[in-house]
């Protein structure tokens, strides 16, 4: 009887300490907000810059193959401008939707 009773102490202290293990384990591989802000700003630079240097890659492209210098180019940068632009919307949207519904719960007490 008493070797079943400390057999049971054994293994609730064996989970306990596996529950701490993982909850320290967790708690120092979670990422930061600054490493997700920083993740992100990367992402943002990183959308825009390869938007621009596409579309005026394909536009340089064009122009040298028809000759039509530099019209091809501008057209095309200015698209790349504006896919970069559309890209980083959609990575921000989800954020500011995040931000609207914090504000909601904090005007409507329901």
């Amino acid at each position: 009887m008493a070797d079943d009773d400390l057999e049971k102490r054994r293994k609730a202290l064996r989970d306990n300490l596996k529950a701490v293990r993982h909850a320290k384990h967790e708690e120092r591989h979670r990422p930061s907000a600054n490493t997700e802000a920083l993740g992100t700003g990367m992402r943002i630079a990183v959308e825009l810059v390869a938007g621009v240097v596409v579309g005026g890659l394909i536009g340089w492209y064009l122009d040298r193959w028809l000759g039509t210098a530099p019209w091809l180019l501008v057209v095309f940068f200015l698209f790349g401008l504006g896919a970069g632009l559309l890209n980083i919307y959609r990575v921000l949207d989800p954020m500011a939707d995040g931000r609207r519904d914090k504000e909601t719960d904090r005007r409507d007490p329901r």
